[in-house]
C-alpha cells in the first residue's frame, strides 16, 4: 500500500517565479557586460582600468553581478556622478534583495509543510526507513560511461524544488521528538526489483509490467514495497543476532562472576585455616 505526498502548488509556484527572476536578472548582468565590453573604461586610475577590462575579458557567465556593482561604486566615489554601471547597479540590488525575499519566505514554507507531514508519521511509525537517492549522479547530463540522462529541465527543477534532503533533515527532527527509529538505507538494488518476485527489471519509464509474474505497479511505489521486504526479512536474522550478543555478554558476565565468587571463597578458606 503505497500513498504518495504531494508538494502543494504554490511551493513550485514561487519557486519557479524566482527561477524566472533570477533569469532576467542573468540576461540584464549580459547586457551590461556588453556595454563593458564595447565601450572604453573612463580613465580614471589605474585600478578601475584593469578592472574593467579584465571583466570585459571574461565571457558573461563568468562574471558575479557583485563584481560589477563594486566596481561602479569605485567609478562613482572617483568621478562623483552617475554613470550607465551605477544606475544598472542600484536596480540589480533591488531585484536581488526581493528575489532573495521571496526565495527564503518560500523555503520557509516548504519547511514547515515538511515539519507537519515529518509529525504525522513518527505518530503512525515506530521504524522509518529512508533511502537517499544520488542526487548529483542524477542530475549529469551525459554520466562517465556515455549514458545521456533523459531527464529535462523541468524534472531536474523539481528535484531542486522538492530537496529529499531537507525533508529527511525534518524527519529526523520529528523522530527524535518522538523516539522514531529512522533507518537509513543507501543500496539502490531493490530499485529495479520486482516486489512480487524478486525478478530484476530494467526502468524504461514511470510504470512496468514485470514479466515473470505480470504484476504492474508504479515504479516509486514497487521500490517502496520491494524496500519493505528486504527490510522485514533482514530484521529476524539482526534481531537473533541482537539477542544472541546479548545473551552471551550476559553468560559471559555470569561466569567472570561466579569466578570472582569462587578466588573470594577460596581466600576466606585460605585465611581461616
Amino acid at each position: 500500500c503505497a500513498k504518495f505526498i504531494d508538494m502543494p502548488d504554490c511551493i513550485h509556484e514561487k519557486l519557479e517565479l524566482v527561477e524566472k527572476m533570477q533569469s532576467r536578472q542573468d540576461i540584464r548582468r549580459d547586457e551590461i557586460h556588453e556595454f563593458m565590453r564595447m565601450t572604453l573604461c573612463p580613465v580614471i586610475s589605474d585600478e578601475i582600468t584593469n578592472e574593467w577590462a579584465a571583466i570585459a575579458k571574461l565571457p558573461a557567465q563568468h562574471v558575479s553581478s557583485d563584481r560589477i556593482v563594486a566596481l561602479s561604486r569605485k567609478i562613482e566615489r572617483e568621478i562623483g556622478e552617475s554613470n550607465p554601471l551605477l544606475s544598472w547597479a542600484k536596480r540589480d540590488r533591488r531585484e536581488l534583495q526581493s528575489i532573495r525575499g521571496l526565495h527564503e519566505k518560500t523555503l520557509l514554507q516548504r519547511k514547515d509543510i515538511y515539519r507537519q507531514i515529518a509529525l504525522s508519521l513518527v505518530k503512525q511509525y515506530e521504524i522509518i526507513a529512508v533511502s537517499r537517492y544520488d542526487l548529483k549522479d542524477m542530475a549529469l547530463r551525459i554520466k562517465d560511461n556515455g549514458e545521456r540522462n533523459e531527464l529535462g529541465q523541468k524534472e531536474r527543477f523539481k528535484r531542486h524544488s522538492v530537496a529529499l534532503y531537507s525533508f529527511i533533515e525534518c524527519l529526523k527532527w520529528a523522530a527524535a521528538r518522538a523516539g522514531t527509529v529512522i533507518i537509513e538505507h543507501t543500496d539502490m538494488k531493490y530499485a529495479r526489483v520486482c516486489s512480487d518476485c524478486g525478478a530484476h527489471f530494467e526502468r524504461d519509464s514511470n510504470w512496468f509490467s514485470c514479466e515473470s509474474c505480470g504484476a504492474e505497479y508504479d515504479i516509486k511505489a514497487n521500490a517502496s514495497a520491494a524496500l519493505y521486504k528486504e527490510l522485514v526479512g533482514n530484521a529476524k536474522s539482526q534481531a537473533d543476532e541482537i539477542v544472541g550478543k546479548i545473551k552471551q555478554k550476559e553468560m559471559d558476565a555470569s561466569d567472570k562472576k561466579q569466578k570472582k565468587l569462587s578466588l573470594m571463597q577460596a581466600k576466606r578458606n585460605k585465611l581461616a585455616v
